[in-house]
């Protein structure tokens, strides 16, 4: 699973070369899409776009800023498809097939911004349930 995080520059490592689609020779460039699990809503990003996207024997770093090269909203789970593509300037999956795909994939995408929530125990000062044990007060 992927972790992006909001507005600021993300490593993402994928595995694009052991499903490679085009032959040696032949540019290309790796095509995202991603797909919010509750609304549905779609962004793109093309690797030409993104801040540099790099290959080693074993994966390929992705390297972008969400909120600049992509917007993913609102933050939560997302399904994620890579697909080879020899055309850079695609805006949308509208053209391309399964065959295209080289990855998929979960990601999850956190605000930097937003602390966890914090729980505080409740203490009681003047209850009549805690004077005859009624009550049972869970601390986390």
């Amino acid at each position: 699973m992927l972790h992006i995080t909001r507005g600021i520059a993300n490593n993402v490592y994928f595995t694009l070369r052991e499903t490679k689609k085009q032959a040696a020779g032949v540019g290309h460039f790796y095509f995202f899409k991603f797909v919010n699990d509750m609304t549905k809503q779609e962004a793109y990003l093309m690797s030409s776009n993104a801040t540099s996207l790099s290959h080693t024997s074993r994966f390929s770093q992705l390297v972008f800023t969400e909120g600049t090269q992509v917007t993913l909203q609102p933050e939560g789970f997302f399904n994620y498809t890579v697909y080879e593509v020899t055309d850079n300037t695609l805006t949308d999956d509208s053209t391309l097939n399964a065959l295209h795909i080289v990855e998929q994939g979960k990601a999850f995408v956190s605000d930097s911004n937003v602390n966890e929530v914090s729980y505080t125990e409740y203490t009681p000062t003047d209850n009549t349930n805690t004077t005859n044990n009624n009550t049972v007060y869970l601390n986390i």
